[in-house]
């Protein structure tokens, strides 16, 4: 009886020590940031200036098409800022490409 016990309780103990220790590696405080492009072709998606914080509109308006990237979502544990974004994707290709553009609009 005592060992049946002693193993549930043993049991109990891994099964906590795992739940402990994988909540230790997830950043359930990560904040989603939002930019919109405000250019309007590709080649000035790489220039910071033309990107404007929208992070605390819950549906920024104003990307509504296809062709240029509009608006550009990630967490700040992904990328710091748009600056830290745009230094990883350097070229107007590799941000049209980028899965963190979550709308495109219209070349105008």
């Amino acid at each position: 009886m005592n060992l049946k016990k002693l193993s549930l309780g043993l049991v109990a103990l891994v099964g906590f020590g795992l739940m402990v220790t994988l909540n230790a590696f997830t950043n359930d405080t990560a904040a989603i940031l939002k930019y919109r492009y405000n250019g309007t072709n590709a080649a000035g998606t790489t220039t910071l200036a033309n990107w404007t914080d929208v992070s605390s509109q819950p549906n920024p308006l104003g990307c509504d098409g296809e062709g240029i990237p509009c608006l550009v979502e990630f967490r700040d544990d992904q990328y710091a800022d748009m600056a830290a974004f745009i230094a990883a994707h350097n070229t107007p290709a590799l941000i049209a490409s980028s899965p963190y553009v979550t709308a495109e609009k219209d070349e105008q």
